[in-house]
């Protein structure tokens, strides 16, 4: 059976299937590198129509695990390879090669009709961890604060929890778990809750001790709660792989993408 391309949507469902007809790299992983992956396969193909490039989301751990265990060529990552992956890849005498791609940061939110534009880091890791259960012990009005969480599989979860708590503290049970296509209406006028620096849609982005997430503060590391995003390759590294990893650092290519994306080039 031949191979066949497999665009994926941001939701997973898969949009495009051609057979491979030659040349060809899968990758797996992230769904937040997942944009930028579409748009630079969609530019190495333009240049090299023999090749095929296969972009899926899926997880960082899916990623992973599927690049140690040779069903994909390319693994997307928000994250540095979990220890118990880092084992399996150590048994299977695999070596992994991380590439940096882009910055950006965790924010964060609150519905606009909140009143508080601020938290400090202490402040923000008191109201998630349930020692700060009112809004008016933070200068808004009283009202029992709504603390809303992702899955603990999700990445977004183990960068805020990682920064935010770090390794003695964990988030309130009571805690709303939500997933991540109901995040947004899931943060109500009492609610708080943390997500990637472009997802936060119509919600209030908060500042954390005065210092907004933007290109020049994630650059800097002004701002706290920051994450690289990564590729990993086997090594040794396919031709292909060299050469698609050569388009998202480009800067007329992937880093252009990073650019329009709103985010942190690593050049």
């Amino acid at each position: 059976m031949p191979l066949a391309l497999t665009l994926a949507a941001s939701d997973g469902r898969a949009d495009i299937h051609l057979p491979v007809m030659s040349e060809s790299i899968e990758i797996r992983g992230s769904g937040s590198v997942l944009s930028l992956a579409q748009r630079v396969a969609e530019a190495y193909m333009h240049d090299q129509p023999k090749a095929i490039v296969v972009v899926s989301s899926g997880g960082n751990r899916r990623g992973l695990k599927s690049l140690i265990l040779g069903t994909c060529e390319m693994a997307m990552a928000a994250t540095e390879v979990p220890p118990d992956l880092e084992k399996l890849a150590q048994d299977r005498k695999i070596e992994l090669v991380s590439t940096e791609i882009y910055r950006d940061a965790v924010v964060a939110v609150v519905d606009p009709r909140n009143p508080i534009k601020d938290l400090s880091m202490k402040q923000l890791r008191d109201v998630f961890r349930g020692a700060t259960t009112n809004w008016n012990e933070l200068g808004g009005r009283d009202a029992p604060i709504v603390v809303t969480t992702h899955e603990p599989t999700s990445v977004t979860f183990e960068i805020f929890k990682k920064v935010v708590l770090g390794d003695d503290a964990v988030i309130t049970p009571k805690a709303l778990v939500t997933h991540h296509d109901d995040f947004e209406k899931s943060i109500t006028e009492d609610a708080i809750g943390y997500t990637g620096f472009h997802d936060a849609g119509a919600l209030k982005r908060l500042t954390l001790g005065g210092v907004a997430a933007s290109v020049g503060t994630i650059a800097s590391g002004h701002y706290p709660i920051r994450r690289t995003l990564r590729l990993y390759q086997r090594k040794p590294e396919t031709a292909i792989g060299k050469a698609l990893l050569g388009y998202f650092l480009a800067p007329d290519k992937g880093q252009a993408f990073v650019r329009l994306m709103g985010d942190v080039p690593v050049k």
